[in-house]
């Protein structure tokens, strides 16, 4: 997993039509520093646009890697984990 930041940051604002943010375990480390768990994601938008909550997070779960663990916010609500899927 590369750090997407950016890429990942303007495209939920155009589907969101407002601002995100976007924190992830992406970066560059010496050799023998990387930490053990680089591939996470956080993202935040303040609203999901004109979409339902459930097409945005199916849009936004088609950009993530799926061996990333990924969190979905809007405003400070969390409404898609990737860690809870499939938990009974």
């Amino acid at each position: 997993w590369r750090g997407t930041a950016p890429g990942l940051q303007r495209f939920l604002e155009l589907a969101s039509g407002g601002p995100a943010e976007v924190t992830d375990g992406g970066g560059v480390w010496r050799d023998g520093e990387a930490p053990v768990d680089s591939a996470w994601v956080r993202m935040t938008v303040e609203s999901t646009g004109w979409m339902a909550e459930g097409d945005f997070t199916e849009l936004v779960r088609d950009e993530v890697p799926a061996h990333v663990r990924a969190e979905l916010y809007v405003g400070s609500r969390c409404i898609w984990r990737t860690h809870e899927e499939g938990a009974a």
